[in-house]
């Protein structure tokens, strides 16, 4: 079994991709996790794999979703100590003819939501002398994408 320097992480967008991968690698470790994502459904079942794993439904496009997420990380009961900030997604396409309302929200999930929470779990592990945080970015690149990326 893997030993890590934290005892207990929390994942955001950990119902499906990458940030599940995390829960999988962490859950078989023995980690504690607190689960986070919008579908409650998917956060129980992985929940019921690992005997340590807490599920929070919460919608990081929302304030009332951050809110829950930093007041999780704020329970001294059960610290958390690692905060990985998963939750995103993507679009391709000219943005001149993309969803205003998509683009907007893309942005206030893949930055403003991860801003807030660093910044809440940041001012945590200074507190405490200890902690740690992991910033997941995905980019996918074609052929197509990779010539303009390029030129």
């Amino acid at each position: 079994m893997t030993t890590y320097p934290f005892r207990r992480a929390l994942i955001t967008g950990a119902s499906a991709g990458i940030g599940e991968q995390f829960v999988h690698l962490l859950g078989r470790s023995g980690v504690p996790c607190v689960l986070v994502a919008r579908r409650r459904e998917r956060l129980e079942h992985l929940a019921a794999k690992y005997p340590n794993c807490e599920v929070l439904v919460a919608d990081l496009f929302s304030a009332e979703g951050i809110a829950a997420v930093v007041a999780r990380l704020n329970d001294v009961s059960h610290p958390v100590d690692l905060l990985i900030n998963n939750a995103g997604f993507g679009s391709s396409g000219p943005f001149v003819q993309s969803n205003i309302d998509k683009a907007v929200g893309q942005v206030s999930l893949n930055i403003s939501a991860l801003v807030q929470l660093s910044h809440a779990a940041l001012g945590l592990f200074v507190a405490r002398g200890r902690g740690y945080l992991l910033n997941v970015s995905a980019w996918q690149v074609t052929k197509k994408t990779a010539r303009v990326m390029c030129t």
